[in-house]
């Protein structure tokens, strides 16, 4: 609501309020209005000048200082008057329970009449009221749900409660599961809502399943059979294109006239076919060992262990066989793919 719209509302109620507040020259303490002196000084202090400024016609800086009297020094004027405010705001949960809290102030101070006019405020206001109450689906360990910032005590959960009209932020947390949220809404007269949070909420974490994140053991040692058996071929085939390359410049340095003449090769001659031949030398290591870790690499793959599908499928893979005979030996390679 309005500065304008509440300086023309507070006439109109200036008559029902002023019957309840405390005079402007009081200085003894009611009794249940308890307080340090100064604290006492300061809430009356503070309270005098909110009359005034509402006098003025400033009333958001009037309901400003009745809210700070309130807090200095808890007199019963002071808590009518904040209410008050609270209901020309249109904040009328607010407004309703600061009514029933300065009856229950007039009560225990023996002022009934002060008791009776706030206790009949606050009636006028409850028919009004907003609420919402928060239900989850179903009981949660753990769980934890809050409105506006604070958590619910267990026993207000499910319970409607009257709340000033606006948003209002629900949320709810509990052990293992993302915390979940949402906004509502109050209409600013008598909209009464439920809301139920969902039971089945998101996983903090859904880690996939080990067997399914692995890869095969049998996989695993194929690859690496084909890493070895890949580089085992790689230096038999640099091997042998080095060996080749040897061949040609002996050949060629031996029908060099300068180097080897009628097949006498000089001194210079002889130097270079040798210098060559150590690079053939070269060249039978890399086929050899090239060779053995190619081998090596078959053997890894065929030792793998069977894969599950292949075991269900009756498939054995390659298989590397040894066969002697009379007239010599020899390795057969096999099996389904």
């Amino acid at each position: 609501m309005s500065s304008s719209s509440l300086r023309a509302a507070l006439p109109a109620v200036a008559a029902a309020v002023a019957a309840l507040l405390l005079p402007a020259a009081a200085t003894r303490a009611a009794p249940g209005e308890g307080g340090e002196p100064g604290e006492r000084s300061q809430g009356e202090a503070l309270f005098e000048t909110a009359r005034a400024l509402m006098k003025q016609g400033r009333t958001d800086e009037a309901c400003a200082t009745y809210a700070a009297s309130l807090r200095a020094y808890a007199s019963i004027g002071a808590r009518l008057n904040v209410a008050r405010c609270h209901e020309l705001g249109g904040r009328t949960a607010s407004a309703w329970r600061e009514y029933n809290r300065a009856a229950g102030m007039a009560r225990a101070a023996g002022q009934a009449g002060r008791e009776a006019a706030a206790r009949k405020l606050a009636a006028a206001i409850e028919p009004k009221l907003s609420t919402l109450a928060v239900q989850p689906a179903a009981a949660a360990a753990g769980l934890k749900i809050l409105r506006d910032g604070e958590e619910l005590a267990a026993a207000a959960v499910g319970v409607p409660e009257p709340l000033d009209p606006g948003e209002h932020r629900i949320e709810a947390r509990a052990p293992g599961r993302l915390p979940w949220s949402t906004a509502v809404t109050l209409a600013p007269q008598a909209d009464h809502q439920t809301l139920i949070v969902p039971s089945s909420g998101t996983p903090a974490a859904n880690p996939a399943p080990a067997a399914d994140s692995a890869a095969p053991a049998g996989s695993g040692q194929r690859v690496a059979g084909f890493v070895v058996g890949g580089v085992g071929l790689a230096a038999a085939v640099t091997g042998a294109v080095l060996g080749a390359v040897v061949l040609y410049e002996i050949d060629k340095a031996k029908s060099d006239p300068a180097l080897c003449a009628d097949k006498q090769c000089t001194p210079t001659g002889r130097a270079y076919v040798d210098a060559v031949s150590d690079k053939g030398t070269a060249a039978t290591v890399l086929i050899g060992a090239g060779a053995a870790v190619a081998v090596a690499g078959i053997v890894v793959i065929l030792t793998a262990p069977a894969e599950a599908g292949e075991q269900a499928a009756g498939q054995s893979g390659l298989r590397l066989r040894a066969a002697l005979g009379p007239g010599g030996g020899g390795v057969a390679l096999g099996g389904r793919f």
